[in-house]
């Protein structure tokens, strides 16, 4: 590694460099003649006592460690030589603000659904504030936007009783954190000045007249929630990116953007008054409009070779999306995720053929989606239409893309899944909760890792997955999903004795390849399978079964210990129970659980160890609102993680199967009926 590097236009170096400068500029006695101030008390003192000259270039003023400073309207006029100043929150902050905003983010979806999944995302949001009690849905989130309102009050205790005269002319870079003032001084003539970040700051408007900004080239006003109206940039032709996030204020961006022909980035997330927005600049790469009220977009959109990322995250007023003849753009992620007034797409859309993200999430009415012709959106990865409540039907070939890796169609109407989506060859996740008028799955990619069609109330048929091809590599997989591969069928009480086989039989298919595989399989080796049913699968009939918790004084084969031992040569547990709720408690709608075998080995040295094998986490099966409603599901689950100790024998064992929760107030609420163990040897 080099000592000093350049990177991205930046300019890095070794912390041992940058000490040593440090501690040659501290060499000074007087830290108002130094070049730089790095020492938040030192910085204190030059400001408080007026003591800068113009040797100062650079000011770094970490501003949460330091007393309130109330600033002279003169307290930069000796400072000519100033290029750098930066009065900044520190960067733990700033992430606490992220996370805060998450949260504003969930609950930022909440007004486009109005019924189950908004209630799902509020208990969410309602459980990590810990004020379940006393918010009322409305205010949440403006609760939580003046938390993050406060949040930086608390830290920006710079203060300008008597305003500011002027700022240094040599300035290049100006950062300040919650800067107090309405604009910036009018005597301050920024022509050097090539950043200017005034995050979270207090400004109505930047300045009064044009600029000359020929240098600008990062404008950055987010959270600057008194804005009323965008600076006028005419004179800065070289700026690059402007960041107008959160300027709640703000309600028009002006015509002149189109005209900023270096400006790649747009940040407009959350400028909620914000209605009109024209013709975009022709080299933009990436726009953000989420949570605006725009209500269309320029069909120039389609047309800017640049462009890969437009997010219209919860544009609730946005009804249509523009159709266009040519279509140039290179467009790679598209977000329509909560546009709730949205009701079609147009045709070109198709045509967007680098696209690789389309997130219709939430577009509650969107009522169809045109077909899509042979070879078109050849780079799609993601495909999310879930909670698309109205839409019946997907056309047949979006669903068997060879590059598409997830499609979700949760709560949405659709009748039928068309069966050329066993040719979607990368196809690992399908999510189907929830699809109240689903009857039939057909034959799937063999490849798929999950399947989720929890609550799928009309089911009744799932093709057989017994044909995949067992002579597959199994280290063709990598795993995407945090809790491992699944076949979730939970709730699906119209299902046919031939699906549940089917099912279970899939489930038995999948575990012997990820049990004969070999150890360095990338991901999550875990494995659930779960649908209604009263018994063990019958691959479990000549092993263990108890109709309790208990399996007790099993044998083990000798044979299995005496092998040539091998870092690949381990034995697996697979263990399969029925649950069912227990009908004298409450279910929350989202009860998580994991089952957990507790295993007891005994050695021929007489050695005893105990060993705990858990299942991937699921939800709690439930098919009724009715407390008293009771209905069985068979779990099957696999883990590949060994239970033997090399080197050991084991003669006996002991197994005891049950839930465990997590949080103590949901224990009881299911029930293990019985369950089987089954042992598997990978050699």
């Amino acid at each position: 590694m080099s000592l000093i590097s350049i990177i991205n236009n930046r300019l890095e170096m070794h912390d041992l460099v940058q000490e040593m400068g440090r501690a040659i500029d501290r060499g000074i006695e007087d830290p108002g003649k130094r070049k730089r101030l790095w020492n938040a008390e030192d910085a204190y003192q030059v400001l408080h006592n007026k003591t800068g000259t113009s040797t100062v270039e650079a000011i770094f003023l970490d501003v949460s460690k330091i007393r309130e400073l109330q600033l002279s309207p003169a307290a930069f006029r000796n400072m000519h030589n100033l290029k750098l100043l930066n009065f900044y929150v520190p960067q733990e902050v700033h992430e606490e603000h992220k996370r805060q905003r998450r949260w504003s983010a969930e609950e930022k979806q909440l007004s486009s659904f109005p019924w189950l999944p908004g209630l799902k995302v509020v208990q969410s949001f309602l459980a990590k504030s810990r004020i379940w009690e006393s918010l009322k849905l409305l205010d949440v989130y403006r609760k939580v936007c003046n938390y993050n309102v406060e949040v930086f009050k608390k830290y920006c205790k710079i203060y300008l009783p008597g305003g500011l005269e002027s700022l240094p002319e040599e300035l290049r870079y100006l950062y300040w954190d919650g800067y107090p003032l309405k604009s910036l001084p009018s005597q301050y003539f920024p022509e050097n000045l090539v950043e200017l970040h005034l995050p979270h700051s207090q400004v109505k408007q930047l300045w009064d007249n044009v600029q000359n900004l020929g240098s600008l080239k990062n404008l950055n006003l987010s959270d600057s929630q008194h804005l009323t109206q965008v600076p006028d940039l005419s004179g800065s032709p070289n700026i690059e990116r402007i960041n107008l996030s959160w300027c709640t204020s703000l309600v028009e961006v002006p015509s002149y953007f189109q005209n900023l022909e270096n400006l790649t980035s747009l940040d407009l997330e959350e400028c909620r008054n914000l209605k009109i927005f024209r013709e975009l600049p022709c080299n933009l790469e990436m726009l953000n409009l989420s949570g605006t009220a725009i209500e269309e977009i320029s069909p120039s959109i389609w047309s800017h070779e640049k462009l890969h990322t437009v997010d219209l995250l919860c544009c609730r007023d946005l009804k249509n999306l523009p159709s266009s003849s040519s279509n140039t753009t290179k467009l790679e992620n598209l977000t329509l995720r909560g546009c709730s007034s949205l009701e079609s797409i147009p045709d070109s859309i198709y045509d967007l053929n680098r696209l690789e993200i389309l997130d219709l999430y939430g577009c509650e009415k969107l009522k169809r989606l045109p077909p899509l012709p042979v070879g078109r959106l050849r780079c799609l990865t993601y495909l999310d239409l879930s909670w698309c409540e109205v839409l019946e039907s997907i056309p047949d070939n979006l669903l068997s893309l060879s590059t598409v890796e997830l499609i979700d169609l949760s709560e949405t109407m659709i009748e039928s899944i068309p069966s050329n989506i066993v040719n979607a060859s990368r196809l690992r996740d399908l999510f189907l909760r929830n699809c109240k008028k689903l009857k039939v799955i057909p034959e799937l990619p063999w490849q798929l890792e999950n399947l989720n069609a929890r609550g799928c109330t009309s089911l009744k048929s799932v093709a057989s997955s017994r044909s995949a091809p067992m002579q597959q590599s199994w280290e063709q997989y990598k795993g995407f999903g945090y809790h491992g591969d699944s076949l979730k069928f939970s709730d699906c009480l119209e299902l046919d004795e031939s699906a549940r086989s089917n099912i279970m039989g899939g489930a038995q298919l999948r575990i012997m390849q990820m049990a004969s595989s070999s150890p360095k399989r990338e991901g999550y080796d875990a494995f659930i399978a779960i649908c209604p049913g009263k018994e063990i699968p019958g691959w479990f009939s000549y092993h263990y079964q108890t109709e309790g918790w208990e399996i007790n004084n099993v044998k083990f084969h000798p044979d299995w210990f005496h092998k040539t031992t091998t870092r690949d040569h381990c034995l697996n547990l697979v263990v399969s129970a029925v649950v069912v709720a227990n009908s004298e408690c409450a279910l929350p709608s989202n009860l998580l659980f994991v089952l957990v075998c507790e295993c007891t080995f005994k050695t021929n040295d007489g050695e005893g160890y105990q060993y705990k094998y858990r299942s991937p986490e699921f939800l709690c099966p439930k098919t009724s609102s009715s407390v008293n409603s009771e209905e069985d599901h068979v779990v099957a689950f696999f883990r590949k993680d060994t239970f033997w100790r090399e080197g050991k024998i084991i003669t006996q064992a002991s197994f005891h199967l049950y839930p465990e929760y997590f949080n103590k107030r949901d224990e009881g609420r299911m029930k293990v009926k019985k369950y089987g163990i089954r042992i598997l040897d990978n050699q």
